[in-house]
């Protein structure tokens, strides 16, 4: 497996980690059962700790990431935009399309 693959693939794993970190999330806040509700954040909690876990690996290998979920290479012309704080809600699009 060559490293441009190892990357596309972890940049995989960071759009699913921060999907579901921001769906327990919401699901959190939508949930009336305050037992519920709180284990809905935690297992948030553990999606994002998943999510920062990779966003780390990629910037070490040169892909900036930014935002919830934007990654691209820090060394070519093909950047994506993205904001510095995490959505409050889930994107429209995949944040790591090609």
């Amino acid at each position: 497996m060559q490293v441009g693959d190892v990357t596309e693939r972890v940049k995989e794993f960071f759009q699913d980690e921060y999907n579901a970190m921001t769906l327990y999330r919401e699901l959190a806040e939508i949930e009336g059962d305050d037992e519920m509700k709180r284990r809905l954040m935690e297992i948030s909690a553990m999606e994002r700790s998943h999510m920062d876990f990779w966003r780390s690996f990629l910037e070490r290998r040169g892909v900036r990431v930014e935002g919830g979920g934007r990654a691209s290479r820090s060394d070519t012309s093909n950047s994506r935009g993205g904001s510095s704080a995490y959505p409050s809600s889930p994107p429209s699009s995949h944040y790591l399309s090609p």
